[in-house]
């Protein structure tokens, strides 16, 4: 089955059915809160009012702004998140983000994963 696939400023984004998206972080981006804000719209238009299980894979270079944990934390972000599995493949990501996963005030569960396919079956777990 073809599901969509958006591109925003910093991600590319598709729907896997099931209301499970997958974002791809582009290579060398930094998260900003104006991509963040992008990729918020995209998820909108994939869920249509349902929450998703959100996966996402990060580069090796990618880094953020500093006032994006804001972004992570504002309530319309939050609301469109069952669960989201972050998928890193170098060490200072892996220690960015869970440190990131710590200190959010995150309403859903969230895990780091090195492989792709360990993220998808955690996420799995909190499919309806």
């Amino acid at each position: 089955m073809n599901y969509p696939r958006f591109e925003t400023s910093i991600a590319f984004i598709q729907s896997l059915g099931n209301n499970i998206i997958r974002v791809q972080v582009k290579n060398g981006v930094v998260l900003t809160q104006e991509g963040i804000k992008e990729c918020r719209d995209v998820y909108l238009k994939i869920l249509n009012g349902s929450k998703g299980l959100i996966l996402t894979v990060f580069n090796e270079f990618n880094t953020a702004e500093q006032d994006i944990k804001r972004e992570f934390e504002a309530p319309s972000h939050i609301e469109l998140k069952a669960a989201e599995a972050f998928v890193v493949s170098s060490l200072s990501n892996r220690i960015e983000l869970e440190f990131y996963t710590k200190m959010t005030k995150t309403v859903y569960p969230t895990a780091v994963f090195s492989e792709e396919k360990e993220a998808m079956k955690w996420l799995l777990d909190f499919q309806d």
